[in-house]
């Protein structure tokens, strides 16, 4: 089959399963997270996503450009990553996307009117012979650091669309708040009775998950217990490679939320890629 044909088939079954649409159940929500979550990543696949982040620009402390339009910029970049996360992670349809999208954009614009009120509220200093402006920080970081705008009331996923029930269940939405499913009349469809099973629970060391970086991964693609278990394991914080060996228990959208948490690691990783490249390659 030629190529061209190959990528047009697999575009449409893309879409058909994004919509919800015929072929979409063959393999149920649940067990498609589980199924990662077992499987990890391969070198091969984390490059993929690591460079995919540092194409976008999204690993920067700043923007180049300084301006409130250039954090501003960034932001929204970091934004869109999230969402993208969100759509494949959790099958959104094009409705739950445009709604999550329009939410995201009245939350972002709140906290943008704050950054320029701050910068207004400031008072400009000399350097060289010219008056300046101290914008980073403050409230740039609220901006731009996904710590801070990401962790605000309103961006987990449940806050910017309706999910169904099996979206639902993938969070940790149920543990923080089984009330508001039930008055938001989720849709009714069927769980995987492993699902409760297989995820962690928030009996497990947290306080360790969150020095690794991994604990806000979790509030938005909770963690298996297979996968704590491998990153708390003593072979696992001895890996000579450190965080290649962690976030290859990732699955692609969990590895998408701890760059966008950490984006000072994607260096580490590329430079841990590279040696483990090398050492291949003197091996053969």
């Amino acid at each position: 089959m030629p190529d061209g044909k190959m990528s047009e088939e697999s575009s449409k079954t893309s879409a058909r399963r994004r919509e919800g649409g015929a072929g979409s159940e063959t393999v149920s929500l649940a067990q498609e997270y589980l199924s990662k979550t077992q499987r990890g990543m391969t070198e091969t696949e984390v490059r993929w996503v690591v460079q995919d982040f540092l194409a976008r620009g999204l690993d920067v402390e700043y923007p180049e450009d300084t301006t409130a339009e250039g954090f501003l910029a960034l932001r929204k970049a970091r934004e869109q990553w999230y969402l993208g996360a969100l759509v494949s992670g959790l099958r959104l349809t094009i409705e739950q996307e445009s709604e999550a999208r329009e939410r995201m954009k009245v939350l972002r614009d709140m906290d943008y009117l704050e950054y320029l009120k701050y910068i207004d509220g400031l008072k400009p200093f000399e350097q060289g012979g010219k008056k300046m402006l101290m914008i980073e920080g403050g409230k740039a970081i609220t901006l731009t650091d996904a710590n801070q705008w990401l962790n605000q009331e309103g961006y987990r996923p449940w806050e910017l669309c309706q999910l169904r029930e099996d979206q639902l269940s993938l969070t940790r939405f149920h543990s923080q708040n089984q009330e508001k499913a039930d008055s938001q009349g989720a849709e009714d469809h069927v769980m995987n009775p492993k699902l409760p099973e297989e995820l962690a629970d928030h009996g497990l060391n947290y306080y360790a998950l969150g020095m690794m970086g991994f604990g806000a991964v979790d509030s938005f693609f909770p963690l298996s217990r297979n996968q704590v278990s491998v990153l708390l394991s003593e072979e696992s914080n001895q890996a000579s490679h450190g965080h290649l060996e962690w976030v290859k228990v990732m699955h692609s959208e969990q590895l998408k939320m701890f760059l966008l948490f950490n984006p000072q690691v994607t260096k580490k990783l590329i430079n841990a890629l590279e040696a483990v490249e090398k050492v291949r390659d003197d091996v053969e």
